[in-house]
């Protein structure tokens, strides 16, 4: 209240001493060494338009200019009437980067009605999100969307059989699986010459053969194991003299 006294009676000083700046607004920043910075509404040149510059945010720049960033309280007085007004969105904003501390601000809006910076900030914030979004509690702004236009019925015509679908499918498939052009590089030494895969009826054919030579080996065995010495004595003469008769017939030519 204290602060609050002492800036009213610093814009009726401006209503009376500087009537010519009556019409504007008048901010009061009290800083953590009960400091008081003031900045006056006006007008600012950017990027070649003329734009309003809040009074918060010129006693916020003027406190920052002094070398300072620390807020204890804030408050907007119109010295023309002595109303006193909400503080700008700029403002808080610009509090709020020169010092996030200064969330804890205090604003006077009222003898009962105080708010700190972050009350009024994030408020701010969320009810511009909130913006152009109807939640059925009073008139809603018109909505500038166009409207979506429905996609055409479907046709009552029964749906074509899936089975060519499926064949073409399997047609696709069959030819991205397949390889072409691949050279093979038979001097690399790792190659191995690919066997060549006989029928099915040709390797059982081979497998009865091989069985047959060896029941037939194993048979001829059995008949030798039962033959007299003197009969194998006689059989192994006849196998030499066919070994020898072989060996010289291989000599000769």
């Amino acid at each position: 209240m204290k602060f609050y006294i002492k800036a009213s009676d610093i814009a009726e000083q401006i209503k009376q001493d500087k009537p010519a700046f009556a019409d504007r607004y008048a901010a009061f920043i009290l800083n953590d060494r009960d400091e008081i910075f003031m900045g006056l509404s006006s007008l600012v040149l950017k990027d070649g338009k003329l734009i309003n510059l809040p009074a918060d945010v010129a006693a916020a720049m003027n406190m920052a200019n002094a070398g300072c960033r620390n807020a204890s309280a804030l408050v907007i007085i119109s010295p023309k009437n002595g109303s006193v007004l909400k503080p700008s969105e700029e403002g808080l904003g610009l509090l709020f980067r020169y010092n996030p501390n200064n969330d804890k601000c205090q604003i006077y809006l009222s003898n009962e009605d105080q708010p700190t910076v972050a009350t009024l900030r994030l408020a701010g914030s969320a009810a511009s999100l909130m913006e152009g979004f109807d939640f059925g509690g009073g008139p809603s702004k018109p909505s500038t969307l166009k409207p979506v236009t429905p996609p055409p019925a479907a046709s009552a015509a029964p749906a074509p059989s899936a089975a060519p679908k499926a064949a073409a499918q399997e047609v696709k498939k069959d030819v991205a699986n397949a390889i072409k052009g691949v050279g093979i590089d038979e001097s690399n030494p790792f190659y191995e010459a690919p066997e060549d895969i006989k029928p099915p009826e040709e390797i059982i054919a081979m497998q009865s053969e091989e069985e047959e030579a060896k029941a037939a080996a194993k048979k001829k065995l059995q008949e030798e194991e039962n033959l007299t010495p003197e009969e194998l004595l006689e059989q192994a003469k006849r196998r030499k003299k066919v070994a020898r008769s072989n060996f010289l017939f291989r000599r000769k030519h």
